[in-house]
């Protein structure tokens, strides 16, 4: 109905995210191949003003004051009674204000409440009729500095998924952020019109923190498994749950740490493998050590390694423990009582089961994964891993059972250990206390040892030997006792024993 000098369509250019009004709708061919442009731009044309040859972005119009609307509206009925001057030399625009089918979302629905920022159709050009008249220009970042925000709140998303804070913490310094971003944006539009982009940073900063997290999640997914996998069947549940509660206890790399180092050997097991067979073998070790590693899991202790017939247990890695050498001791004392309950049992089989020799030593240790870039296992490294060992082998010169260094010992404040001597070992330039915790009687039996080793120790040669025959008189049998009584009927005249063998 309209000629087609004069028509003009009145298309609005919306953002396909949220249905905001961006630009101005520039024009189309018709039906006929003849270019109609739109209503705004044939308004532009006919007032002698640039048209929009291309969607332009809108710049709103501000207001004069923030009780004024930019611009006035009157209903239809109210025109002729409106004083002509009001109307004189001003652009009217005629259309419908429908409330419920007419209405278009603007920048300013992020900040007016009620709906205050969805405007109809005829008000929006409006706009965007004053903007070409006034030549004016969407102020915008640019395509550079857009690009340069969204990787800034990428790289900001990025660090607050990868930082491990609680989930309240996290959705709390997220909504600030991305608050702060929608208040400026809101606030500097509303000063100067000036639009800044909140949509791409908003997702750049959602997907990025999700994508961090995901790989977090991945790298603690990754790291619980390597845990369980290293420490599951080697530490007692409790402890596997600390470390999965807190990795950062296991030092991946390598650390030095002070803790307990316990051995165990069984005495004569090359002969018993010999006699009988690998599968009657296979089911007594595997019983013996299930007794052996209960009693190290039940201690807190960790079942580092099976060396043969040997066990490697260490206390105070990699979970730190304060008391690992009374830890230890307590737990030599248990394997010690289930390895004779073991034995005997065997013998009633009719099976010669060697007695189970334990060492154990306190001292510095590296402990960590070592190995190569595609096996590695977490291990104890250092001199005090060595000595552990080398007392475990002082049981067979001194026919004991469970024998630990004088550190331990100490740390421990253990009360109820007999010395052995200071044992000078093969390859080393000082002497170490050893003592012998292999159960030997009462309080007065310790005594009594305790006594008679203090004369030798102080030189007493001939009063020592005199009082160590007489301990082997009251309890006969006692191979520490005998092993002192050797030594003074040879001429020792000191608690130190040098070693000439490892």
């Amino acid at each position: 109905f309209v000629p087609a000098r004069l028509r003009g369509f009145a298309n609005l250019v919306t953002d396909p995210w949220n249905g905001t009004v961006r630009a101005i709708y520039p024009g189309r061919l018709g039906d006929d191949g003849v270019f109609i442009p739109g209503i705004v731009s044939a308004l532009a044309g006919k007032l002698g003003y640039p048209p929009a040859h291309a969607e332009l972005p809108v710049a709103w119009h501000g207001r004069p004051d923030a009780g004024i609307e930019p611009f006035r509206m009157f209903p239809a009925q109210l025109v002729p009674s409106l004083p002509a001057t009001w109307l004189k030399d001003k652009i009217i625009l005629i259309g419908a204000d429908l409330a419920h089918t007419d209405r278009h979302r603007t920048p300013f629905a992020a900040g007016l409440p009620g709906g205050g920022g969805y405007l109809p159709g005829i008000l929006v050009h409006a706009h965007t009729l004053a903007q070409l008249m006034e030549e004016r220009r969407s102020v915008r970042l640019g395509e550079i500095n857009e690009i340069m925000l969204i990787i800034v709140f990428a790289a900001t998303g990025a660090l607050l998924g990868h930082l491990a804070l609680p989930l309240g913490r996290r959705i709390l310094a997220s909504t600030l952020f991305i608050g702060m971003l929608w208040l400026s944006g809101l606030i500097i539009f509303n000063i100067n019109g000036f639009l800044m982009p909140l949509l791409s940073p908003t997702l750049a900063f959602a997907i990025s923190q999700w994508l961090s997290d995901a790989y977090s999640s991945g790298e603690a997914n990754r790291q619980r498994r390597f845990i369980k996998e290293a420490f599951g069947r080697y530490l007692s549940p409790s402890l596997v749950e600390q470390l999965l509660r807190y990795p950062g206890r296991l030092e991946l790399g390598g650390e030095r740490r002070y803790i307990t180092i316990l051995f165990t050997d069984i005495a004569g097991f090359t002969d018993l493998a010999e006699r009988i067979e690998p599968a009657t073998l296979s089911r007594l070790m595997n019983t013996y050590f299930e007794g052996v590693c209960g009693a190290v899991l039940a201690h807190g202790g960790m079942v580092n390694e099976f060396i043969g017939d040997a066990v490697l247990a260490l206390f105070g890695a990699p979970i730190t423990l304060a008391d690992h050498a009374k830890r230890a001791i307590a737990c030599a004392r248990d394997i010690d009582s289930f390895s004779e309950r073991f034995r005997n049992d065997c013998a009633a089989n009719g099976i010669k089961f060697g007695e189970t020799r334990i060492g154990m030593h306190t001292g510095d240790v590296m402990v960590g994964n070592f190995g190569s870039t595609t096996r590695f296992k977490y291990g104890a490294m250092g001199d005090a891993v060595n000595t552990a060992s080398r007392i475990e082998g002082l049981n067979k010169h001194v026919a004991g059972r469970v024998m630990a260094s004088g550190v331990t010992i100490a740390d421990a404040d253990e009360t109820g250990a007999r010395p052995v001597g200071d044992f000078l070992l093969k390859g080393r330039h000082r002497p170490l206390p050893v003592f012998d915790l292999t159960p030997n009687g009462d309080a007065d039996a310790l005594a009594a040892y305790r006594a008679a080793f203090s004369l030798l120790q102080n030189g007493g040669t001939e009063a020592a030997r005199s009082a160590f025959e007489k301990l082997a008189i009251m309890f006969p049998g006692d191979p520490l006792i005998a092993f002192q009584l050797t030594r003074l009927r040879t001429g020792v005249i000191s608690a130190l024993v040098v070693m000439t063998e490892k």
